[in-house]
Formats: structure tokens, sequence, C-alpha cells
């Protein structure tokens, strides 16, 4: 059998009802060439009989005893993709189309040199469009230490050969793997970002977005793996030392926080931001849930949502 020109790996767990639309706008792109291997990382819904219902040879189904998280899924979609490209879905969002088109076009241009494309993705019913685009060109590998939660690989394309390259997905990560994931990529290969929307994020409870609880752990991993680049850069480090006592104090981790937050003021105390949940901290919990509330509603404000 020839091997297609895209592997696309998609990892799910318990997401039968998303689980459809998902994979026809994968199937419904205009780039023929392609396998879907969806990886179930052990659900006990009926995502097997969603997947092997679809009655299209491209699909590939494969099937983990038990949920391990979507870093070792996609790391198991990885190793058995027979495509030179590969492309990521997550299993309750949504491709537009043309988007595999127009990423194989816009990554055969680029020379050698570039691992991957990115395109820009919409969250659903929002205005404003999540762009990875102002990356200043050349600087990737030390601007990307400051960009977590602005990547999102449901519009990434990229070189299996870099993706292995550099180790494919850490496992310990149950978020913000696709960033820690970039870093990496970036200390060895050009990136490219393209500012048209390629993917629709969609609001679904449950989603590893919202789960706050494992965001503390993930990203100071990823502080502690990377610590010798980013003690190199210290304003990036002061901002993943501002998120991780952000998630603290939303955790009532209030002294592990405002440690958190002296460290990154002594690195950039021009950080507002950080100043004002410092003093929050030490007037009690309503102080800290009014700047946490205010940083959240600017967020939904510059997406859009009212």
């Amino acid at each position: 059998m020839t091997a297609p020109c895209v592997s696309v790996v998609l990892p799910t767990y318990n997401r039968a009802p998303t689980l459809p639309r998902a994979i026809h706008s994968v199937l419904a792109q205009g780039f023929r060439e392609l396998e879907l291997i969806v990886v179930d990382d052990g659900s006990s819904d009926d995502s097997e009989a969603v997947v092997r219902a679809i009655a299209d040879p491209r699909v590939v189904y494969l099937r983990r005893d038990k949920c391990s998280g979507a870093a070792a899924a996609r790391n198991v979609g990885l190793a058995a993709a027979r495509g030179e490209l590969i492309a990521f879905q997550d299993s309750d969002d949504e491709w537009l189309p043309g988007k595999l088109e127009q990423q194989v076009e816009r990554l055969d241009a680029l020379p050698a040199e570039f691992a991957l494309t990115q395109g820009a993705v919409q969250f659903e019913g929002l205005s404003a469009q999540y762009l990875f685009s102002d990356l200043p060109a050349g600087e990737e590998r030390t601007a990307i230490l400051a960009c977590n939660n602005t990547t999102f690989m449901q519009a990434w394309l990229a070189r299996k050969a870099a993706l292995l390259a550099v180790g494919g997905f850490d496992e310990r990560l149950h978020q913000w793997e696709d960033w820690e994931l970039l870093i990496r990529i970036c200390q060895r290969y050009r990136v490219d970002f393209d500012p048209r929307v390629m993917a629709v994020i969609h609001d679904t409870p449950g989603s590893l977005i919202k789960q706050h609880h494992r965001r503390v752990q993930s990203l100071s991993t990823i502080v502690d793996k990377h610590r010798a680049l980013m003690d190199a850069h210290p304003r990036a480090m002061a901002l993943n030392l501002y998120g991780i006592a952000r998630f603290k104090l939303i955790a009532s981790e209030d002294r592990d926080a405002r440690t958190h937050l002296l460290r990154s003021l002594r690195l950039d105390p021009t950080q507002l931001r950080a100043w004002a949940l410092l003093l929050a901290s030490l007037l009690g919990r309503p102080a800290v849930r009014k700047v946490v509330d205010w940083r959240e509603a600017r967020r939904q404000r510059a997406m859009g949502k009212t």
C-alpha cells in the first residue's frame, strides 16, 4: 500500500458525541492523500463504535488499554504514522475546509530548515482569533519561551522527521505539551506562522484547556526542564513564574504563590499585574478573587466574548 503524504493524529478519550464532527472535518479535506490515526486512550464510552462505523479506508483505529494522557496518545500515533508530514486534530474540534491543502502547499515551499507551519485558530462563537503570527522573525528560539497558551496543534502541519528528532511529546505533561515541544523544535529548526484561520476550537465541558488544576504541575515541569534557557532570558522566566503563581493562588496555595511572585518581580520589577496579584494575596482571598476575575474578564473581552 502506498504511504500517504500526511498522517493526521487524533487522540481521544470519552468523546463519542464530538468525534464524528472532528473526524469528518479531516476526511472532507480537498487534499486526499492522508491517513487519519485515531488513538483511543482507554475510552469507556462508544468511541470505538463511532470510529469503526465510519466507512473510510483512510481511518486507522488504535486503542490503548488505559488512559495515559494526550501526549502519550499522540506519541503512539506519531510512531504509527506512515506519512512524511504530520497534522494533529483534537476530538472535540473542527478543521476548516482547505486547511490541509493550504498547509501542504505552504510547507512544501519552505526550506527544509522549517520544521512546521502553524495557522490561526478561531474559538467557537468568538470574533477574535489566536494568531501566533507576531513572533519576531528569526528569534523563535528565545521568543517561544514566553509564549505559552498561544500554540494550537489543530493548526499545525509538521515534518515527521523533525518531531522525531526532538523526541516527540513529553508524556509527563497534561497541558501545554504542544508549547513544550515547540520550545525544543525552535532550538533546532525554524518555524513558520501563518495568519490564516485553519481550525475552530469548540467549547466542550471537561476539555483539557479547562482543567486548571493541572496547570501548576505542567508549567512547573516545563520551567524546570528548560531552566537553563529561561535563566538566560529573565523576562521569559519572570512571565512563567508569574503564571505559576497565578495558578497557585487560584488553588489557594497562597504562600507558594507569593514566593513565585517575588521571584518573578526580582527578575522583572515592571510587571504591574504581578504587583497587583502580590498585593491581593496579602489582603486575603476576596481580593485575590477580584484580581483573578478581573484578569479573566479582560482576557474574554480581548477574545471578543461578551
